[in-house]
Order: structure tokens, then sequence, then C-alpha cells
């Protein structure tokens, strides 16, 4: 695994802050680990700002990250809503990309937006575009009171998302994947997450684009924040799918 970076990405809402811990123990394992903000979501950073970032911003963003890593092939791990810009920036990269991990992903099939596949009806995800435009193009965070049932977060670890949470570019998650975007060629494993060991139930609920793909199938015990929740199984995740991308 010496010739293999790994870029670890932030989900909606976060910084490449949310990664600290775990880039520090795939350091520690011997791994040249980086992660990155992705665009509107840095500290100081404007709601008009913010508000203006899409979605192809994202990806170029990636991309020239993937392209201005220099030692070997690269591991890109994505978690919750970067895993759309992981998947259509991957393809444009593909020659740098060993493979994709996918923690918990958003992946919307071609030519839906990862808000057209959110939530559990029609009236949940209308009522989040109403919200998103409501307030002025942005995602805004889950609430201190929203993250006080979620599973395996301890009451220091919310107050701590709660703090550092910026509200999200509303036109990255409005905007439709490209239909060239795919599900094929680039060795990739999804994992799900749920607070159980019942993987069934929990690829049940994953999203159609992975439970039609052909990609490895993972699974760990954990709420929506693994990174926190569940930190040693998740590095010790990393570091096998890490090494079956790169033997």
């Amino acid at each position: 695994m010496s010739n293999t970076s790994v870029l670890l990405l932030p989900g909606a809402w976060m910084g490449g802050w949310i990664w600290e811990s775990t880039l520090t123990s795939l350091q520690h394992r011997g791994l040249e680990a980086h992660t990155m903000t992705l665009a509107g979501l840095a500290p100081g950073t404007t709601r008009a700002q913010a508000s203006s970032v899409t979605l192809e911003e994202h990806v170029e963003q990636l991309v020239g990250r993937l392209r201005s890593l220099e030692s070997g092939r690269i591991v890109v791990v994505s978690h919750s809503y970067s895993a759309v810009v992981a998947e259509i920036a991957s393809r444009r990269t593909n020659d740098a990309v060993a493979g994709v991990v996918h923690l918990g992903g958003f992946v919307p099939r071609p030519g839906r937006s990862l808000l057209d596949e959110w939530g559990g009806s029609e009236a949940e995800r209308a009522q989040e575009l109403a919200d998103i435009q409501g307030s002025g193009n942005l995602w805004m965070p889950p609430t201190a009171e929203m993250l006080a049932s979620e599973p395996g977060l301890s009451r220091d670890q919310r107050a701590w998302l709660t703090e550092r949470f910026m509200p999200h570019p509303g036109s990255t998650v409005t905007t439709p994947v490209p239909s060239s975007a795919g599900t094929a060629a680039i060795p990739t494993t999804y994992v799900t997450l749920s607070p159980t060991d019942d993987a069934e139930q929990a690829w049940r609920d994953a999203p159609a684009a992975a439970v039609s793909s052909p990609w490895n199938r993972r699974h760990l015990n954990s709420g929506h924040w693994p990174m926190l929740s569940s930190h040693e199984d998740t590095v010790e995740l990393l570091v096998q799918e890490i090494d079956r991308f790169t033997r």
C-alpha cells in the first residue's frame, strides 16, 4: 500500500475537520492520507457565497485535487453527500483512482439529484426542496435537537458537530447527476450504516443505484457518522478495502 494515497471527502455541512481522527489513524498505519473541504463549506464562507456554489464546482474541485496528488494511485473515500461528487469526479480521472469507498453515501441514479431520492415520500422531498429555497438556496444542517436521536453519538460529539456545521450549497443536492456517471468501471465498495448488525435490512434501505450495482458490499454497525461513533471499526474497514484495491 506504500504507493497509494487516500483522499477522505466530507459530507454535507462539513469540512475536512470531520476526518481528523481517521486521518491520523490511517497515517499511523503507514498510509498517505489526505482530506479536503469542498467549496462553500470552509469557515468564514458567507451564506451568499455558499448559495452560489454548484455541483459542477465541487466535482471540478475534486478532479483538480485528484490530479494534484502524485504518489501513485488514489483511493477515494466518500461520506453521505460526497458520494455524488466522488462518483462523477472519479470517472473523469479514472486513471488516477484505484478504488472508491462510499460510507453511507447518497448515490442517485443517473439523471436524478440527491434530493430526488431523499426521504421516504414525495411530500418529504417537496418539503425539503421548499426549505432549501426558503433558506436562499441553502441546505440547512441538522439542529442539536435533530441529532439527539442519532445513535452512537455522545453529547460532546453532537455539540462538536452542531458548532461546526455550515449551511450546504443547495444546488449541489438539487442538480441531477449526469447520465454518464454510471456505476461500473472503477472498483467500488458501498458500506451500509445502521445501528444494528442487520446488514440485510440495511441493504434493503440502501440507495437503488448501490443495490443494483456490481459493487462490493460491506456493513458497519453505526449511525450516520461512523468516523465518530465507530471510529476503530471504520479505520479497520478502510484499511481492508484499500488493501483489496491495491493488491
